[in-house]
């Protein structure tokens, strides 16, 4: 299972990140200056912030597949993860999936 492989690569992570001190990703002054037509063309619907490995995303996915949501998490190496598996679901699931994404960033700083 895939899941179980990738899972193990990231077992070594912190929990946080300081963004003033780490500042490893450009951070916006503004929604507007956000281009969210990379993750979706339409308006996102839900925000799961700092949403880790858990999977609330994957699971609201088939829930509500007409909705956009999108992912937050300040960890780089949890943002990579949660990307691989969703690239991974919609592969071995055709036209699922296509409702979520995540992001890298510092979820306080969205709130302008």
């Amino acid at each position: 299972m895939i899941e179980k492989e990738t899972t193990s690569t990231f077992n070594k992570l912190t929990a946080h990140s300081n963004p003033l001190s780490d500042s490893h990703f450009p951070v916006p002054l503004s929604r507007s200056q956000f281009d969210y037509s990379l993750h979706y063309p339409p308006l996102i619907q839900f925000a799961d912030i700092g949403c880790g490995f858990r999977g609330l995303l994957v699971a609201l996915s088939t829930v509500f597949p007409d909705k956009l949501m999108i992912g937050m998490e300040i960890r780089d190496k949890v943002t990579e993860y949660v990307k691989e598996r969703i690239s991974t679901l919609r592969t071995t699931n055709p036209h699922q999936y296509q409702n979520i994404s995540i992001v890298s960033t510092e979820s306080a700083s969205t709130n302008t």
